[in-house]
C-alpha cells in the first residue's frame, strides 16, 4: 500500500522526520520496505497484515501514527447526510436475519467536477490515476 507522509501529518500531528516514522512504523508491525521522495511528499510503500483492515486508508494509518508516535489525532470534520429520504426510494430488507441493516442514499442534482491540486496531486503521488473524461 502506499501511504503520503504529508497526508498522515494532515491528521496526526507527529514530529518526526520521514525516515524516522517509517522506522516506528515498521516497528509498530506496518512494514515499510521503501521512502520514495515526491516534490514536496514522502512516499511509503508499506506492507498491511490481513488483520489491520483498520490500516486500510490514510486515517487508519494517520491514527495508528499518532497512537506510535503519542501525538495528537485530528479526524476530518465529516457532514452526516440528511436522514430523510422521502418517498423516491424504497428499501425493505426481507430476510431481517441475514442483514440486519441496510443504509441506502438518495443523491440528486450532484455536479461532477475537477478535484483540486492538492487532491490530485496526492493521488497522482500514489499512483491513483484520476480519470480526465467524464464516465457514464
Amino acid at each position: 500500500m502506499l501511504i503520503s507522509y504529508n497526508w498522515i501529518k494532515e491528521f496526526a500531528k507527529v514530529d518526526e522526520t520521514a525516515e524516522s516514522l517509517a522506522k516506528k512504523l515498521t516497528m509498530a508491525g506496518i512494514e515499510v520496505s521503501s521512502i520514495v521522495k515526491e516534490k514536496d511528499d514522502y512516499i511509503y510503500d508499506a506492507e498491511i497484515t490481513p488483520n489491520r483492515p483498520d490500516l486500510l486508508s490514510m486515517i487508519g494509518i494517520a491514527r495508528e501514527a499518532s497512537c506510535i508516535t503519542r501525538s495528537k489525532f485530528i479526524p476530518p470534520k465529516i457532514e452526516p447526510f440528511k436522514k430523510n429520504i422521502g418517498t423516491d426510494i424504497d428499501v425493505q430488507i426481507k430476510a431481517f436475519s441475514a442483514c440486519l441493516r441496510y443504509n441506502a442514499t438518495l443523491m440528486k442534482n450532484t455536479e461532477v467536477k475537477v478535484s483540486s491540486h492538492k487532491i490530485t496531486r496526492r493521488l497522482n503521488n500514489l499512483n491513483i490515476n484520476l480519470c480526465k473524461k467524464k464516465v457514464i
